[in-house]
């Protein structure tokens, strides 16, 4: 079991129920299809007395339906649309593989053996997720624990009063990992010393930004974007975590205008925002997501097992149709 599951054993789990709905015989790329859906979902808004219906995409199918919502206003004034969080984890993984393949990424990931060579470019690319987020997060720990060797010196020459709380927390760590749960893992992280830590630990990151040459600052771009971007993705997704999530878009919004994905960078920016005021022009909508509704929870024993819409689309509907990408989803 993953210390995250076992450090949220407290958190209690509604599991949800995933209906399918009839498909719609036509390709997903037509603006024709996109205005079958906003109609179809309006239909069932209606049906179901809500007032507000969340229907998420993928980029693509977000772009055409926010193109006819702006123009059309009027049309569908209750729908709310969300762009799929899975398939922006892909993107984000594609955005670390351009800027960090041929700085050394690749040769590391065949060298260590995490990747086979032949699986490498699709790995880079964002195809391969499961690969591709295990790698990231390898590499990204490999990194931290790097800096973790090079942190008690640092305090040692800088805050030589500071180090002896450094070890006198980390024997509490020791202490606790042979009994963890979520009270104790609560109870040490809200400690003074914890507190007085992670500023330390702060401070020597941006020293490895900024002050410690091109080569480290580089590479701290990497694990900002393993971690604040990807990584943040999914633990809000997981956690239903909404302000989390919203962190990580607005972190992700500059790497995309860096790296040419246009598509991206001009749709994630009217989300982001639309996203932020949904507590003024949504409110229904901004408690159910603010309460972790914006993710699927498929488990009904998995206190860190909640998924994106789109992913839940992925492993449930099209895998039971066994026709990736053939089957168009209205959620």
């Amino acid at each position: 079991m993953g210390v995250r599951t076992i450090a949220r054993d407290q958190e209690p789990i509604s599991q949800d129920i995933v209906g399918y709905l009839p498909t719609i015989n036509s390709p997903a790329t037509e603006l024709n299809t996109v205005f079958e859906i906003l109609k179809q979902s309006e239909l069932i808004r209606k049906e179901l007395h809500l007032e507000t219906i969340v229907v998420v995409m993928d980029q693509a199918l977000y772009a055409k339906a926010a193109e006819r919502t702006w123009k059309h206003r009027e049309w569908f004034p209750n729908i709310l649309l969300r762009m799929g969080t899975f398939h922006t984890i892909c993107n984000a993984l594609a955005i670390i593989g351009k800027r960090f393949r041929d700085a050394g990424l690749k040769d590391i990931c065949i060298e260590a053996g995490v990747v086979a060579e032949g699986s490498i470019n699709g790995v880079l690319d964002g195809k391969h997720y499961n690969r591709a987020v295990r790698v990231h997060r390898y590499i990204s720990e490999a990194l931290m624990r790097l800096a973790w060797e090079e942190f008690t010196p640092w305090v040692e020459k800088n805050a030589p009063e500071r180090s002896g709380m450094i070890k006198s927390f980390l024997e509490d760590v020791k202490d606790m990992t042979s009994d963890l749960n979520q009270e104790k893992m609560t109870n040490l992280l809200q400690s003074p010393l914890s507190a007085e830590l992670i500023t330390l630990w702060t401070y020597f990151l941006e020293h490895l930004r900024h002050n410690n040459g091109e080569l480290s600052g580089f590479w701290m771009s990497y694990i900002d974007m393993v971690e604040d971007v990807v990584l943040c993705l999914l633990r809000a997704s997981r956690e239903g975590d909404w302000e989390l999530h919203l962190h990580a878009i607005r972190t992700m919004i500059p790497w995309c205008f860096a790296y040419d994905k246009m598509y991206y960078a001009r749709y994630l920016s009217p989300y982001f925002a639309q996203m932020t005021n949904l507590q003024e022009k949504y409110p229904s909508v901004y408690e159910a997501f603010k309460a972790g509704q914006f993710s699927v929870q498929l488990s009904n024993n998995n206190t860190f097992g909640r998924i994106p819409v789109d992913q839940a689309i992925e492993v449930t509907v099209n895998k039971d149709t066994q026709t990736p990408g053939g089957t168009l989803y209205i959620f």
